[in-house]
């Protein structure tokens, strides 16, 4: 039996052969830009593959935040709503669950762009925390 590749896996064998093959075979600027490209490639195929787990706790702790926007369909238009309720002071911009909420938001967006970011920065406020 034949199982047809998926979306993130017909990007993640492109990305392999810019990286590889097609990478190896060029040189200067045009090697740069392949490697550029498999790069975004990678992004891409993140967000194929875990996107939606993000994208549905996104949406959880958004809604969480503001129980009134049950009906609002995307994301920017709560992310829109969120804004607006801590401007009018509906939502405690001091709030720990408000605070918890973007960072966890926006770890989960740095890990699609780049996983080894957020580490990096965790890495580098432990050690902060442990200097004399």
């Amino acid at each position: 039996m034949h199982i047809l590749p998926d979306s993130a896996d017909m990007v993640e064998a492109v990305a392999e052969w810019l990286e590889g093959a097609a990478g190896q075979a060029l040189s200067g600027a045009e090697r740069y830009n392949a490697l550029v490209a498999a790069r975004a490639l990678r992004g891409v195929e993140r967000e194929l593959r875990i996107g939606p787990q993000y994208f549905d706790a996104d949406r959880a702790e958004l809604l969480a935040l503001l129980p009134d926007a049950r009906g609002v369909e995307s994301d920017e238009h709560l992310l829109s709503a969120l804004a607006l309720a801590i401007r009018d002071g509906r939502c405690d911009h001091r709030s720990p669950d408000l605070l918890d909420a973007l960072h966890a938001y926006t770890l989960r967006r740095l890990r699609l762009i780049n996983p080894g970011y957020p580490a990096a920065c965790d890495q580098r406020e432990n050690t902060k925390e442990t200097r004399p």
